[in-house]
């Protein structure tokens, strides 16, 4: 077993703010978008702190994955349907919603896959899962919550996170 550090607290912490997201949703869609910002903040804690105390290892890999996959994959898309689906009493919009947020789990859960087992470093292909959450949960106020027009964003991020686009990573 790899020794567990600092950064592996940070990247602890990230989940933390993911499974907060989806329980503080009950205060407000506000609340979960503070979580979802205070996960990234952790995110990009764990991967500084690894890289510069030279103590990246497969553990930590593994571990910022999952967590990501709780606070960028499965948050988001769960306040996303609780979100657009609030009030609606017709199982057909539901079962809409239902599946575009799935297409953006698995698309996002796939990247995260393909992220673990890429071998070039410095570069990111296709959209990463914390850009693809952010752009999610930030624009849904701005799109009225409307179950259409979150549903095809949601669809295109799914696009996007597995697209071949390459990008050189910022941090």
């Amino acid at each position: 077993m790899e020794k567990f550090g600092l950064k592996d607290s940070f990247t602890l912490a990230n989940a933390a703010m993911g499974v907060m997201a989806i329980v503080f949703y009950s205060f407000g869609y506000l609340a979960s978008f503070l979580f979802l910002l205070a996960a990234m903040l952790f995110d990009f804690l764990d991967g500084y702190h690894a890289r510069s105390s030279k103590t990246s290892n497969a553990f930590g890999k593994q571990l910022d994955s999952l967590a990501d996959a709780i606070s960028f994959v499965t948050a988001p898309a769960l306040v996303v349907l609780f979100s657009v689906t609030r009030g609606l009493y017709d199982v057909s919009l539901v079962l809409f919603a239902l599946v575009s947020v799935l297409v953006f789990v698995m698309a996002g859960l796939t990247r995260l896959a393909k992220f673990n087992l890429q071998k070039e470093k410095g570069v990111y292909y296709g959209l990463p899962t914390p850009y693809a959450a952010l752009f999610l949960m930030g624009l849904m106020p701005f799109l009225n919550y409307n179950l259409y027009a979150v549903s095809l964003v949601s669809v295109v991020l799914a696009g996007l996170m597995l697209s071949p686009l390459k990008a050189r990573k910022l941090f």
